[in-house]
């Protein structure tokens, strides 16, 4: 698969989790962001090219925590067998008609402490 990223993602050192606004269940947690996609681990897979609506909570180093929804387009979905017990997915999503203040709320969260690579 060729590389087509054009900014750099990053992996939160808490875990961030990511809500499916349609169902308002855990789509599971953030294994690595950037402004312009986002790479998920869940116990769901998803299908190729959906879009879904996600709900994610940013940590704010002064604020506390922002809310923001994000579309997303999945890219692609793998699964992924962790343990005896349980069936894991890692999906790929680039994030689409995302506001300029989500954008910025995402790139300040990844400049702050709480993100390494």
């Amino acid at each position: 698969m060729s590389e087509k990223r054009t900014r750099k993602r990053k992996r939160p050192i808490y875990y961030l989790k990511l809500i499916n606004r349609e169902t308002q269940n855990l789509a599971g947690g953030i294994i690595d962001i950037s402004a312009n996609g986002l790479k998920l681990s869940g116990t769901e897979p998803y299908e190729l090219d959906s879009l879904t609506q996600f709900s994610l909570s940013l940590p704010d180093a002064i604020e506390g925590e922002k809310q923001i929804s994000i579309k997303a387009r999945n890219i692609w979905s793998n699964r992924d067998t962790r343990g005896d017990f349980y069936d894991y997915y890692t999906s790929g999503f680039s994030l689409e008609d995302i506001t300029i203040d989500d954008i910025n709320s995402i790139e300040g969260s990844l400049r702050s402490y709480l993100f390494e690579g």
